[in-house]
């Protein structure tokens, strides 16, 4: 469930590239890689169910965010 696995964080082709992506794919928390003008270039499973959507590369972050909820948890609880 990757966005866009093609897309690389850096201009490693090869193993680099592919050990970064398969890291990144298995990180539990979520997390997405932006451009600098933060358009996503790839996000992980936790991510896109974070957002409750795939296929974001491209999208601008702000906008791919606004779907989630700006709730802080009672005090105390994690």
């Amino acid at each position: 469930m990757k966005s866009d696995s093609s897309a690389k964080p850096f201009g490693s082709a090869g193993a680099a590239g592919d050990a970064f992506q398969a890291f990144f794919d298995m990180v539990d928390s979520p997390a997405a890689l932006c451009d600098p003008s933060l358009r996503v270039l790839t996000a992980n499973a936790a991510f896109e169910i974070l957002v409750g959507a795939k296929d974001l590369a491209g999208r601008e972050l702000a906008t791919v965010m606004d779907s989630v909820p700006q709730v802080a948890p009672d005090e105390g609880r994690t």
